[in-house]
């Protein structure tokens, strides 16, 4: 099971945890960003591993690195397809919105249709 690095925009300008998270970049793939708020955001360990909490939803993860690049934003690393589920249920459930890509893995995130089309 392949693994990407995953950054979150999450700290404030002091470099402190804000329980909210902004932007999403997912190894210079994507960037998705929050369109009308940001989601609650939690880190947290339990009897299985490393969790991460985003709006609703709990994603597996690896170890955190705080301050990845700059004081605002933080990094672990996720399997794949748990990023790729977490950045879907971001955009279709959340109302995020694809702010960059590249033609790699997360392409079609970004490419496909936001709203369902009815028959």
């Amino acid at each position: 099971m392949s693994s990407v690095t995953v950054a979150f925009c999450c700290n404030d300008d002091h470099g402190l945890p804000l329980g909210t998270v902004s932007a999403i970049d997912v190894q210079d793939e994507i960037r998705i960003v929050a369109a009308m708020r940001e989601s609650s955001f939690r880190r947290y360990s339990n009897r299985n591993g490393n969790r991460l909490s985003v709006s609703r939803r709990h994603y597996d993860c690896g170890e955190w690195t705080s301050h990845a690049g700059n004081i605002f934003w933080d990094a672990t690393t996720m399997a794949n397809v748990v990023a790729r589920s977490m950045l879907k249920y971001l955009i279709d459930e959340c109302g995020w919105a694809v702010e960059e890509y590249s033609d790699g893995p997360y392409a079609d995130l970004a490419k496909r249709p936001r709203v369902k089309e009815e028959a």
